[in-house]
């Protein structure tokens, strides 16, 4: 999904302003060190801990391909109860911490959509992940909260995860694909990473609750 980022409106502003010119392809400033330090004050303000999309739009993204946009139907905000088995699994497997009682979602169909957050290096990344039948359909960046390490948000980085299922590897759940890095962002990859393998197990776990409560065909 295309997003523009604070940091491509702010270059327009400057390029109308006549603070900066093109170049070869290319940006270059036009600008005293004193407006310069303001500048950098002001993106870092826009980048640092400000929705990127909000839970309604990652939502309506969500929920409006195909059949679903169709259907009429909306999905359901529903509840999982966290058990003592479903923690200390994901803790396990995953190293993923789940604290609290329960754990909203919303669903509808064959499809699911979890918000999580984890650590990238110091502080927390709210994550959007779309599970469906099985595979991670879409990978959002909800809220990015550290100071370096943005490049997560990118749709290069997170359309990696498209159609991702999780598979067996020395005894654990991990992802069937390799997800490339990124420089400088190492931990927030990590914490991306570990959210959608979570996200798919949480699907399969309500996958099979809801396939043991269909009546069985005669």
């Amino acid at each position: 999904m295309l997003k523009f980022g604070a940091f491509r409106g702010f270059e327009l502003l400057l390029l109308i302003k006549g603070f900066i010119k093109p170049y070869s392809g290319v940006f270059v400033l036009r600008l005293s060190p004193l407006f310069f330090a303001i500048c950098c004050c002001v993106l870092a303000g826009l980048s640092h801990g400000a929705p990127l999309v909000s839970t309604e739009e990652f939502l309506a993204s969500a929920f409006t391909e195909g059949a679903l946009s169709s259907s009429g139907n909306a999905p359901s905000l529903s509840t999982l109860w966290l058990t003592a088995d479903i923690k200390t699994n994901v803790q396990q497997q995953f190293d993923y911490t789940l604290p609290q009682l329960r754990l909203r979602y919303w669903h509808l169909g064959n499809r699911t959509a979890w918000v999580l957050d984890e650590i990238g290096k110091e502080r927390p990344i709210t994550i959007g992940v779309v599970v469906a039948s099985g595979a991670i359909a879409q990978v959002d960046i909800l809220e990015y909260r550290e100071t370096r390490g943005g490049e997560v948000q990118q749709a290069f980085f997170t359309e990696q995860f498209d159609n991702a299922q999780l598979q067996r590897k020395r005894g654990k759940p991990v992802l069937d694909r390799h997800i490339n890095g990124i420089t400088g962002a190492t931990l927030s990859v990590r914490a991306v990473k570990k959210v959608a393998a979570v996200a798919l197990f949480l699907d399969g776990h309500i996958q099979q609750k809801i396939a043991a409560s269909q009546p069985v065909a005669h």
